[in-house]
């Protein structure tokens, strides 16, 4: 094992333990928790044994096993970005919807209590 492999393992069961940390503080879900976890068991495996990945990237048709890490991560983020974008869209119409709540919450205060003084005094019938 290369001084590379030792190091990079080691980072990865260092961002593991925190990851763990994390989910122990309630700051993360099961379900992130969980892919987190393969995320760096995969990344683990292949980088204790980088033969293993030339072997599944040819059995799926791709040359070597670099270029099927780069195409898995090239996915992965971009199905990490579009979970953010939806995440941003709904905390965005959350926000617009208390907005709106807020706006008209405030606007009803002193609408009623005009509308009321008018009733009580008669001048608005």
């Amino acid at each position: 094992m290369s001084t590379f492999q030792i190091i990079l393992l080691a980072a990865l069961a260092a961002i593991f333990v925190f990851a763990i940390v994390l989910n122990r503080l309630r700051r993360t879900s099961f379900r992130t928790m969980f892919i987190v976890t393969v995320i760096w068991a995969v990344g683990s495996v292949a980088t204790a044994w980088p033969d293993l990945t030339t072997l599944v990237a040819r059995a799926v048709g791709i040359g070597r096993g670099a270029d099927l890490l780069l195409y898995s991560a090239v996915v992965i983020m971009f199905v990490g970005f579009f979970m953010v974008y939806l995440r941003l869209v709904r905390l965005r119409r959350n926000i617009t919807t208390l907005v709106r709540q807020a706006a008209l919450h405030q606007a009803e205060g002193p609408l009623d209590s005009g509308t009321r003084d008018l009733k009580a005094t008669g001048e608005g019938v």
